[in-house]
């Protein structure tokens, strides 16, 4: 699966809305590392760094006012730690890392197959647009 394409769903799930700008300052090899800027018109900023040549682990962070949520390997998480501004912590745990890409199998069946709305078929269409306006815009493609 395309890492790229999890680290951007995984920002924009978290936007209020779709970004109207994508920056990425540099133009890095193909599939070796990539770094990309959202923007959208509620003033909400998403940041990505991805890399191939360096064991890091998948983990997205998405930060507010009141705290910050962490979700270790973002693409198959199973749980997500809540950091309050106060300091108090609480763990959220749901569905199973192993299964995940069942979840998706099922949504998307079922999509399909009862016509009905996705909760995140249209996050992702708006996802795939991004990553070609990222390579039409800088000539790259986020690391896979």
């Amino acid at each position: 699966m395309d890492t790229g394409a999890y680290a951007l769903s995984f920002a924009r799930y978290f936007l209020t809305s779709q970004p109207n700008e994508i920056l990425s300052p540099a133009k890095p090899t193909v599939d070796e590392q990539s770094g990309v800027i959202l923007k959208n018109t509620d003033n909400e900023m998403a940041v990505i760094s991805l890399t191939m040549r360096a064991k890091m682990p998948k983990r997205g962070v998405v930060a507010g006012e009141n705290g910050f949520i962490t979700v270790d390997d973002f693409t198959r998480p199973e749980k997500a730690l809540i950091t309050y501004a106060n300091g108090k912590t609480e763990e959220i745990e749901e569905g199973e890392t192993a299964k995940g890409l069942n979840y998706e199998v099922e949504d998307m069946q079922a999509a399909v197959l009862h016509q009905t709305g996705s909760q995140t078929i249209s996050l992702s269409l708006e996802c795939h647009e991004h990553l070609g306006q990222c390579q039409r815009t800088v000539g790259h493609y986020l690391p896979v």
